[in-house]
Order: C-alpha cells, then structure tokens, then sequence
C-alpha cells in the first residue's frame, strides 16, 4: 500500500510539473506577442529586460563615473507606424512615399532635450568647446550653437562614463516617439492641429511667441512622457540625408547609405522659430554636419539589449 502511494503521488506531481510549464509557456508566448504590438493571451511573467526600469513608460538614469545623474530617460516600447506624409500628393517629396516602419526591441530616450548643464558637464571633463547661449541662458534651456559633430561626441562620451550604449536616434526612432501613440498618424505629439500653448514656435497661440529657446519641461509632455519633441528647438538624429523615403530602412534604423558622404544629417522637430506648419511630426529638414545654430540640439538615445 505505501509503495501504490507514493506511485500516485509521484505521478501527480508529474502531471502539476507539466501543467506548470505548459502555463509558463503560454505566459511567454503571451509577452512575446504582447511586446510587438500584438495581440496575446492574459501576460505571464515579464521577460527580463522589461523588468524594473526597463519597463515600458519607466524613467530612469544611468550614474556617470564621477557619481552624478545622467540624462533621465524614457524606455519605450517597440512597435509599428506609419512613416512619413503625403499630404502633398503622389510624387514623392521629403515626406515621402508613407511606408511602414517596425520597430521589434524597446529603446529608451531623453524625457528631454539635452540641456546647456548636460552638455557642459561634457565640456568640463573632456575640454571640448564650449557652447555659446547666445544669450539666451544656460541650465535647463536645450543646447544650442552644437554641430551634429558635437552631439555624436557627446553621446559616445556617455557611453564611455556609463558603459551603455548611448546615440542619436535613428529619424524613424524620432518620428515614432513623436506620433504620440504606435500606429496613428497625428501630424503633432498631442494630435492633428496646433494647440495654443503646447509647444515654443512661431504664430503657435498665446504664450508661445518667444524670440528664444524656454527651459524644458515647459509644456506638456506627450504620450510617451517625452517633452518638447515639437518646437523648441530642432533635433539632430542619425540619419544621413535623403531627398525622399524611396528605399528608406523598414526596420526603425538609422538610413546611412546612399547620401553624399553623410555630409549632410537629418533634424527634426522644429524650434522657436518654425511656424506651426515645421514642427509637425513628420516634417524633416538637413544641415551639414559641422554647422552651428541657434535652433538646433538634441536628444539621446539608449540600447537596452545586446
């Protein structure tokens, strides 16, 4: 009689052991599909690297080797859009052809632009040029009068103190944080049309008219928890220069090939001088990479795999 016992339970604790795993599979099925957008079954367990603050919507910062906080920083969550414009009509413009774009790993981005008292923590321990206000103030205004040059040795210094790996983003990494929500089409961060006091741009409505950059954080951030994405000032991204989408990347990396010797980068954003019409969100423009000006920053990006 002992030995049928302990048979029976044995063979029940095999068939709990099974049942388990079948349901630990399933929850990781569940967060797979989940994790890209689509639908799943009730989530199981969160995989790793959306535990804590890797989470989707967490904000974190990463220590730099002298103790003090770096950029605070958003993790988003991957997902797919619709790229680019065609409000102009067929023939391919800036803005297009509209294409669709997925983004498969989750990324984390500045809550905010990259601030005079970020860049010149940089300037202090590496000797790099300082940057100039133009009178405008320093502290918590974005920097400005920095060349894409500049940000691109800014953030490979970050990586360096922190070691992870910071960048720019890529535009279709920019254009995807600033559609408000996965899969919409707002040509703004908080909808289709301009809102009075939503972002510092020209003719935007009442308390936006500013012949200079404001503090970030001013206005509301959007979905993302991102601010300033629209305005303030433009936003230097990775990508090289293209005329149009035509072969443009479909996976959410950075479009490096194919341009006269990246001589020219994308920026995106608008700033305190763009009417309403520049800041939206699929809006996109060039400078050379080596030129300076009093409407042009950035914003950081972060791996959080590999």
């Amino acid at each position: 009689m002992a030995r049928q016992a302990s048979k029976t339970q044995a063979l029940a604790f095999t068939v709990f052991s099974i049942a388990t795993l079948g349901v630990a599979w399933a929850g990781s099925v569940s967060d797979i599909f989940s994790e890209t957008g689509r639908p799943g079954a009730a989530a199981g367990p969160a995989p790793e690297s959306l535990q804590g603050r890797h989470r989707p919507g967490a904000v974190f910062h990463d220590e730099l080797a002298a103790g003090i906080a770096g950029p605070e920083m958003v993790v988003i969550q991957p997902g797919e859009f619709r790229m680019g414009d065609n409000y102009r009509g067929a023939t391919p413009h800036a803005q297009a052809p509209v294409h669709q774009v997925r983004i498969s790993a989750e990324f984390a981005v500045g809550k905010y632009e990259v601030t005079f008292a970020d860049y010149d923590r940089f300037v202090a321990a590496t000797g790099s040029r300082r940057p100039r206000d133009l009178g405008f103030g320093r502290g918590r205004r974005p920097v400005i009068d920095i060349s894409c040059k500049d940000a691109r040795a800014y953030v490979a210094w970050l990586s360096e103190q922190t070691g992870a790996r910071y960048r720019l983003l890529s535009e279709a990494e920019w254009e995807y944080v600033a559609r408000t929500q996965q899969g919409l089409k707002h040509r703004f961060s908080w909808g289709n049309y301009m809102q009075s006091g939503r972002a510092n741009c020209k003719k935007c409505g009442v308390g936006t008219v500013t012949p200079f950059t404001w503090p970030v954080g001013s206005f509301k951030a959007n979905a993302f928890g991102l601010y300033d994405v629209n305005g303030n000032v433009w936003e230097w991204v990775e990508d090289c220069w293209h005329v149009n989408y035509v072969g443009a990347p479909r996976d959410g990396a950075a479009w490096i090939h194919g341009g006269p010797g990246c001589e020219q980068r994308v920026r995106r954003g608008g700033s305190w001088k763009s009417t309403a019409s520049d800041v939206r969100s699929p809006v996109r423009q060039f400078s050379y990479t080596t030129r300076r000006r009093d409407d042009v920053g950035f914003r950081v990006a972060r791996d959080l795999r590999g």
